[in-house]
C-alpha cells in the first residue's frame, strides 16, 4: 500500500508590535512551537514566513501585500 501522503503547509507567524496585540513570548520560540504542531499533525512544513505589524487591520491579519505575495 502506498503511504499516505502529507499535508503541505506555508505557516505564516504574525509578529505584532503594539500592545495588547504583543506576544509574551520570545519571536523565535513561537515560530518554533507553530512548526512543531504542524508537523505533529502530519504536515510537511514548506516554507515559514514571519510577517511584522504594528497591529492587526480589519482586511487581512497579515497585510494586503504579504496575501498578495503569498498568492
Amino acid at each position: 500500500m502506498p503511504e499516505a501522503r502529507k499535508e503541505r503547509m506555508l505557516l505564516v507567524q504574525v509578529v505584532f508590535a503594539q500592545a495588547p496585540y504583543r506576544d509574551a513570548w520570545p519571536e523565535a520560540e513561537s515560530a518554533t512551537e507553530l512548526k512543531e504542531l504542524a508537523q505533529s499533525s502530519g504536515a510537511f512544513v514548506l516554507q515559514e514566513v514571519t510577517v511584522r505589524r504594528g497591529c492587526p487591520t480589519p482586511d487581512f491579519l497579515i497585510g494586503k501585500g504579504k496575501v498578495e505575495e503569498l498568492h
